[in-house]
Parts: C-alpha cells; structure tokens; sequence
C-alpha cells in the first residue's frame, strides 16, 4: 500500500481569523499588509499602525513569532518575510498566507528558505490563476508536496557555519 505524498498543510498550524474590534477595542494595533514587505530584504519593513475601528476588511490574521507570511498575490515577485519579535501580536492581511510550523516537526526558517526558493516560487507561478493578477489560494499554497528532512536535519541545514556544532546539540536540537 502506498502512503499518501506529504503536503505543506500537514507542517503548518490552522490560523483563525479575527476581528480587530474584539481584540482591541478602540485602541491601535500594528497592521501588516503587502505594502509592508521589503522584497529586497525579504523583511517586514513598513507595517502601519490603524486604529482598530477603522481596520481594513483583510485584517484578520494575528501574527506570532517566526510565522512566515507569502502572498497569494503575484507569487513571481516572490513576497515573503519571516515575523519578528517586535511584530508579534501584529494583523497580518488575509492577502498572505500565515504559515505557522508545527513546534517539532517544521523548523520556521527552513519554511522560510522553501517557500521563497527559487524552484517553489516556480510552482506557486505555474498554479497561479488570472492574466493581468495572478494569484494563489491559501489551500494551493498548503498542498503543494512538500517532504522536509528531519526536524534535527533542518536545524542543523540552518545554523551558521561558524556555530559550534556542540553548543547546536546542547540546545536540545
């Protein structure tokens, strides 16, 4: 009998929408949205700050650390970020797919480093619908194939060269 192909889903957390208004009344919150991503960089570099009354009708996605966002939106230019400290807690725009790994199973920046290569990228490119804005769905993005080594091979495929490979295997890794 043959196992079903792992999918990208199979790694990755389910994330439920919110409403900002619930969440903080009348106060601001941090909105990120595609604007906000540095390409270059491939950082969040410009999120806004909204008052919660006024949120745009995509925020809904609140954001934890190491969460790597991908945009559904024209995925030839490649719009990706890894969240940081500073902006947990941040409403990501339904405009992204959130990908939270599984704590033991997906290392974040492996994830990082999959989905925005060069050979994923391609994939999501070819799966895209619309001539003039062409995009993907969240569930296009979470079943792509997708079988990563390890959980030990892909912290060990991202720790800096110049890490002492003890101190990485006293980590609990």
């Amino acid at each position: 009998m043959m196992s079903a192909q792992s999918k990208l889903g199979d790694y990755v957390l389910p994330i439920k929408n919110v409403n900002p208004v619930t969440l903080f009344g009348d106060s601001d919150f941090t909105y990120v949205d595609i604007a906000s991503i540095d390409r270059e960089l491939r950082a969040i570099t410009s999120p806004q700050t909204v008052p919660a009354i006024e949120a745009p009708s995509r925020a809904k996605q609140v954001t934890a650390e190491n969460d790597v966002l991908i945009s559904t939106v024209r995925p030839n230019l490649n719009t990706v970020a890894m969240v940081p400290k500073e902006h947990v807690g941040a409403i990501a725009s339904t405009g992204f797919c959130l990908l939270r790994p599984v704590p033991g199973k997906l290392d974040a920046r492996f994830l990082f480093h999959w989905i925005s290569s060069e050979t994923t990228v391609s994939q999501l490119v070819a799966l895209a619908t619309g001539a003039t804005y062409p995009a993907v769905s969240e569930k296009i993005i979470k079943s792509l194939p997708f079988e990563p080594p390890s959980f030990f091979e892909q912290r060990r495929m991202m720790v800096p060269h110049d890490v002492v490979y003890e101190d990485f295997a006293r980590d609990g890794v």
